[in-house]
């Protein structure tokens, strides 16, 4: 669960960039506005989840977070196939990614590493590797696929998506 969403935000983070500027022809300086937004939403998704950790339970935030991900997956998604090439089409629903990784990445997190006290460590390290190859992996991907659409970065999305929510 924790490889999947949290890829779901490295993979936008390194996707967007190219459909803004390549694809949608944002200029540098507009790009670095734009990714100001899914920053702020991460921000107050961790800020969501700091002050929700006592009365929600870890469950709760990750299912929450997974289908506020898959909802943003899904908008981007019928925005690029409904031919709207805009960058808030592009930027709004990583907004919605960039809350939901915040909102449950903490709890799948804890939950990795504190099932087992005596691991730990190996836990964390295991994570952080399995988090860093899912997320490399996705976006080679989306690379790969990369035409002249944001299409393929939609659908990455998408099916990171998926995968967070059948995890669960």
């Amino acid at each position: 669960f924790g490889s999947s969403m949290m890829s779901m935000i490295y993979t936008f983070v390194t996707g967007a960039p190219y459909v803004a500027v390549d694809v949608l022809g944002v200029s540098p300086a507009r790009l670095g506005l734009l990714l100001f937004l899914p920053a702020v939403a991460s921000f107050a998704g961790f800020l969501v989840a700091a002050r929700t950790a006592n009365r929600v339970s870890p469950a709760r935030l990750m299912q929450t977070g997974a289908l506020i991900a898959f909802l943003g997956a899904a908008m981007m998604m019928l925005l690029a196939l409904a031919g709207v090439w805009h960058p808030l089409a592009l930027f709004l629903p990583g907004m919605l990614v960039g809350f939901a990784n915040a909102l449950a990445t903490p709890s799948s997190t804890t939950g990795a590493i504190t099932r087992h006290p005596a691991c730990a460590g190996a836990a964390s390290g295991l994570l952080g590797f399995l988090q860093l190859v899912v997320a490399a992996s996705a976006t080679q991907f989306v690379a790969l696929l990369a035409g002249h659409s944001p299409v393929p970065l939609a659908a990455t999305l998408m099916g990171l998506s998926l995968v967070s929510l059948l995890t669960l």
